[in-house]
């Protein structure tokens, strides 16, 4: 029965429109602010230094309050570390007054989403404040707003109150309820702009900024209403008359879906008004005179009652009936302007969505010699813990295909639209769905969740990178077994998978990590140069410096690096890499005195510190984990010319060249035996040799003569 209903409403245009209308107004009356409200008086740090904030204002309008506004936000930002990222149009920069905080960018008006996304990727705070210059911020704005993401670690955005500077504005903008939160002032983290795709960059300012808020919308419920955090919106602009600023405004919160609840609380009185309008106007051919009171009663008891005023924080609203009467028809304009917003919510989500496509275009139109095109759905940013999938990434992109990685902008990362980070290589958080109309995409697939992503995509060229144990990974047997089936090319990262998948799958390569050689020669240190300065004071003690590179995790076998350090007080440990989990903090290691965690590093600067090390050191769990991993590190430390000592993993124990310690007492002996070979110039020798064996070059060779002719 829903089945034929859904057909006969296909066929009719009429029923599909409505259908189209009742899903959006259910989508609306079901929404609800999940809000975290913080109360005026918001947490106060005594002493504590506030959050830098990086200020980005653009002008929607220039007038002569620009420097009035300006100079308020300068007497708010006064740490060292703020900053102002200013968005102009031509000859604004010569009306401003000298202030070393400003950054400028000159701007176009219809292109403001572009200039904004440009501002807030130079910003150098991860606290964020978006505002037009119209609004001129409260007192202490800035500290509220500062002390609210203090306060409250979870938050990801706020928007600003507004109060406007004339009354008959705020009964336009507002009605007689005077409480609206404006998406022209807006504090945000970066990572959270990012996350939302940024600003839609070919639009004016009302729509970028629209559609971004739909994008937040869509994205997160982690945001904050700061009632403390109030702003003036500047009188004395040319405008449109009032009933088009209240009727636009509202139009502008139903294509957002904000303040749904105060709308559907207004639903009754505002179809009750028009009712009584077309009921009188039907009944005065009938009877002039209750045709005639009904339509009074429309007209003016109506709005009066439905004008009735409310309680609010920061404005006294006239009670008089006039007022009344104008704030109560204000609200029915509102009204239908809201309900106008919610009916076209599904074209600005067209335009949300037309955007990356139209990116996406443009991508490519830049590299027309290119000679395929791959998408990396990955399961890690970009710039986080740079794997075998990023080095991946970057050879094909030098082989001149054209690569598109994907984040998701989840630990590290920062990116909207498609940007190109190296030549031929684009970092976007686009929805994969962006890439479904093209054809023969290549597809790098790394875990058997990603298995539906397939169906999105137009006959893709799939290329299955197994490289973790289905049994301890995401995924399952049955998303693996048909990934192995339907991939062009499978390719398992250590020999326990390998020989699983090619029972299933007889041409799967064997392809473990690698090294890019020539990036870490480039990090070798010159004599007399300078190390970092972190690690400085540790070799400057003379002492032999045993590295490690990597995530620091479940996999650690932190008790048997603790009892090697205790052994071992003749040499300094130095540890290099993010705390994957947690499980640091519940070990021994850090309190050993010879040791020192020195956090984790970009891969830019990851190799002068490996270059730096006298011995380098593997020592994981052997578990099922472990037992499945080829540890990238390993040709990265040869490449680097450094002794590894390892625990007994098997893709270690490959190679006669690295030292094998079953126990702490069995790993510290072999790890003096290392240091003594390290001054060897035959065994230096045979590291650099495997090294070049290994590269990232070499193993997109193979991949590429496995693909050329399915490509």
């Amino acid at each position: 029965m829903k089945d034929r209903l859904f057909r006969l409403i296909r066929k009719l245009p009429f029923l599909l429109k409505l259908f189209e209308y009742y899903r959006n107004y259910w989508n609306a009356y079901q929404l609800r602010e999940h809000s975290l409200s913080i109360a005026s008086s918001v947490y106060k740090y005594t002493g504590a230094k506030r959050l830098p904030i990086s200020l980005i204002a653009y002008e929607s309008a220039f007038g002569t309050q620009t420097h009035e506004t300006l100079q308020a936000w300068q007497t708010q930002l006064t740490l060292p570390e703020d900053e102002i990222i200013l968005i102009g149009s031509v000859g604004m920069q010569n009306k401003l007054f000298a202030a070393s905080k400003i950054k400028y960018f000159e701007g176009e008006a219809n292109l403001l989403g572009s200039y904004l996304n440009t501002a807030i990727q130079s910003a150098q705070n991860s606290l964020m404040v978006v505002t037009d210059l119209r609004i001129l911020p409260s007192i202490d704005w800035i500290e509220t707003i500062s002390q609210a993401f203090q306060a409250n670690p979870e938050a990801e955005y706020a928007l600003g109150q507004i109060t406007p500077a004339n009354s008959s504005m705020m009964i336009a903008l507002h009605g007689s309820d005077l409480k609206t939160f404006s998406y022209r002032i807006i504090a945000i983290r970066k990572q959270v702009w990012a996350r939302a795709g940024g600003f839609p960059a070919l639009f004016d300012a009302d729509t970028a900024l629209k559609i971004f808020h739909l994008r937040l919308k869509d994205r997160t419920r982690n945001h904050l209403i700061v009632r403390a955090a109030q702003s003036v919106l500047i009188d004395g602009l040319p405008r449109p008359n009032l009933w088009t600023i209240a009727f636009r405004a509202a139009q502008h919160e139903g294509e957002l879906g904000l303040f749904a609840p105060h709308f559907w609380n207004q639903a009754w009185h505002t179809s009750l008004t028009l009712f009584l309008i077309l009921t009188g106007l039907i009944l005065i051919p009938f009877s002039l005179l209750w045709g005639s009171v009904v339509l009074a009663m429309a007209l003016v008891v109506s709005p009066i009652l439905m004008g009735r005023p409310r309680p609010v924080e920061t404005v006294t609203i006239p009670r008089s009936r006039v007022n009344r009467w104008l704030g109560g028809w204000i609200q029915i304009v509102r009204w239908l302007g809201y309900a106008r917003g919610v009916a076209y919510r599904a074209k600005s989500r067209a335009k949300l969505e037309g955007e990356a496509v139209r990116q996406l275009k443009e991508a490519i139109g830049k590299h027309p010699s290119a000679k395929g095109i791959l998408l990396f759905s990955s399961t890690v940013d970009w710039t986080y813990m740079f794997q075998r999938y990023h080095q991946y990434a970057r050879q094909f992109a030098r082989r001149n295909y054209l690569v598109f990685y994907h984040t998701k902008n989840a630990q590290t990362d920062a990116y909207v639209g498609f940007q190109e980070v190296e030549p031929r290589l684009f970092v976007t958080p686009a929805p994969l769905e962006t890439f479904g109309g093209l054809e023969h995409l290549i597809f790098y697939i790394n875990s058997p969740w990603l298995l539906p992503i397939i169906e999105w995509l137009k006959h893709p060229v799939i290329l299955y990178d197994h490289c973790d144990d289905i049994q301890v990974s995401s995924g399952t047997i049955v998303d693996h077994h048909s990934l192995l089936k339907q991939a062009e090319t499978v390719m398992a990262s250590s020999r326990k998978l390998f020989d699983e998948d090619r029972s299933i799958r007889a041409d799967t390569l064997y392809m473990p990590n690698a090294v890019d050689y020539d990036w870490v020669q480039q990090f070798a240190p010159a004599h007399g140069e300078t190390p970092p300065n972190d690690i400085a004071p540790i070799l400057q003690k003379g002492k032999p410096v045993i590295g490690y590179t990597g995530a620091l995790a479940e996999w650690f076998d932190y008790e048997l690096l603790t009892d090697v350090c205790r052994q071992c007080p003749d040499m300094e440990f130095v540890l290099i890499g993010n705390d994957y989990d947690g499980t640091i903090h519940n070990s021994e290691l850090l309190q050993c005195e010879n040791l020192t965690w020195l956090g984790i590093k970009p891969y830019q600067s990851l190799f002068q510190y490996t270059w730096r090390f006298d011995a380098t050191i593997i020592p994981f769990r052997v578990n099922q984990i472990t037992i499945a991993t080829s540890p990238v590190k390993l040709f990265e430390y040869f490449a680097c010319q450094k002794a590894v000592i390892s625990t007994p993993l098997p893709e270690c124990r490959n190679y006669a060249e690295v030292f094998i310690g079953n126990t702490a007492d069995e790993f510290a002996v072999k790890l003096r035996e290392a240091l003594r070979a390290s001054h060897k110039p035959q065994f230096t020798q045979r590291l650099i040799e495997i090294a070049r064996q290994n590269t990232w070059e070499s193993r997109v060779s193979t991949i590429l003569e496995k693909l050329e002719n399915k490509i």
